[in-house]
């Protein structure tokens, strides 16, 4: 059994183009959360027999980044930029390092919300929210 704690976590942003990668660990991730869900079709009808009938219809993925906040950091910087400029960032998150046999998912995000917070006794910190680009179908890595 390979039980892992959330700290062995990794996550990854492309420095590089699609095609030739350049990945770089975002250091100063605090939280992440992915979220997958599917919607479900109702395909009842008067042959299921009083039963639902369902199939698998579309599929979303959101992620979610916390990251303590730092104004010179490269990873947050390109996410800042995409943000403003409506364009993507290639992320992948995986269970541990590139190397130690990590295993994720990796896809194509629009930031889909960026929020930085400044409480009067904590760091500073970045709330980031990706949603599945258009044209981006997520991998198994």
């Amino acid at each position: 059994m390979a039980v892992k704690v959330g700290l062995e976590g990794v996550a990854y942003i492309n420095e590089g183009t699609f095609g030739s990668p350049s990945w770089a660990v975002i250091e100063l991730t605090k939280d992440a959360a992915m979220n997958l869900e599917k919607t479900l079709a109702d395909l009842s009808s008067r042959a299921s027999g009083g039963w639902r009938w369902k199939k698998s219809a579309l599929k979303d993925f959101k992620l979610d980044l916390q990251m303590v906040y730092d104004g010179a950091d490269t990873a947050q910087a390109l996410i800042a930029a995409a943000f403003l400029a409506d364009t993507t960032v290639d992320l992948m998150i995986l269970d541990d390092a590139v190397g130690s046999g990590g295993s994720g998912f990796r896809a194509q995000f629009e930031v889909a919300s960026y929020n930085k917070s400044e409480p009067l006794e904590e760091g500073q910190m970045l709330d980031c929210s990706f949603e599945l680009a258009y044209g981006s179908t997520p991998t198994v890595v």
